[in-house]
């Protein structure tokens, strides 16, 4: 057995104890059991009757292992607890009030769509949720307001990224220029969708992306990220640009949609301005 399996039975032992946790569920690779590897994370959905006591007071998660550190991090309506646990063992445990699973038994959350694993139901709840399709779920075809919304998006992030590189000041640039990455993914997305065809993925964290994204975006993306230096900066803060121009147009093209070609014509002017007139 390995330290993933010793953590996952004995959280499980655990809940079966503990009067507050009523279900238990696993999902993510350990769940599928497939694609896991010494790094693979335990993703697990703890419902409870008192969800605040389980995120204020956090000592129930050392009872596993020696902790090295954890986070909370608040995601919709509940809080997800991220634990790294000797000898580097990463749990991600959510947080959840019993409606919650109720409210699941109609309609089965995305992240558990590609599978998941009942590990403790002492209310009989969990059984009734429905079975799980076995595969990612792709982003959802944009209406023209929400794609026109994320090419606006990134302009806006590409704008304060470029003006930052031009006044030199690079980590306010680098917090642009993430945003703006986010909003690439998002068409990466919609593209691999509309226009490769691809079914069984997902964008979360760019999760896989070497998997669904073409090998022309996957081979730009190499040269779209750079150094903490301005020259390096514009570079990539360019390629960014020509890649995501690429990849929204064809988005547009499988969408009927138009894209605006006034718009870039307008930023990248103003890019190619500042960089050959630096502050």
């Amino acid at each position: 057995m390995n330290a993933a399996d010793k953590m996952i039975e004995a959280i499980t032992r655990w809940a079966q104890r503990e009067d507050r946790a009523r279900a238990l569920i696993l999902l993510g690779s350990h769940a599928r059991g497939t694609g896991t590897d010494r790094m693979s994370d335990i993703d697990l959905c703890l419902f409870v009757s008192d969800p605040a006591g389980f995120t204020e007071q956090q000592d129930w998660l050392r009872q596993f292992a020696p902790v090295w550190v954890s986070v909370t991090e608040p995601e919709g309506d509940h809080d997800v607890i991220k634990v790294i646990y000797e000898p580097g063992v990463m749990i991600e445990v959510g947080i959840y009030a019993l409606d919650a699973l109720t409210s699941m038994q109609t309609a089965l959350p995305f992240y558990l769509e590609s599978g998941y694993a009942i590990l403790v139901d002492k209310d009989k709840a969990a059984r009734a949720l429905p079975e799980a399709s076995g595969t990612y779920i792709p982003p959802e075809t944009p209406t023209p307001d929400v794609f026109h919304s994320v090419i606006h998006s990134f302009w806006f992030n590409t704008f304060n990224t470029a003006r930052y590189i031009w006044r030199g000041e690079l980590w306010r640039a680098k917090v642009f220029d993430w945003r703006l990455k986010q909003d690439l993914l998002q068409v990466m997305g919609w593209h691999a969708s509309l226009c490769s065809g691809q079914t069984n993925f997902t964008i979360y964290e760019g999760k896989h992306l070497q998997e669904w994204a073409d090998a022309e975006t996957v081979a730009a993306l190499k040269a779209a990220f750079g150094h903490f230096d301005p020259a390096d900066s514009w570079r990539a803060l360019e390629e960014t640009v020509v890649l995501f121009s690429r990849l929204a147009k064809e988005t547009a093209r499988a969408l009927k949609v138009a894209y605006p070609q006034e718009l870039e014509a307008q930023f990248t002017t103003l890019i190619a301005d500042l960089k050959s007139n630096p502050q």
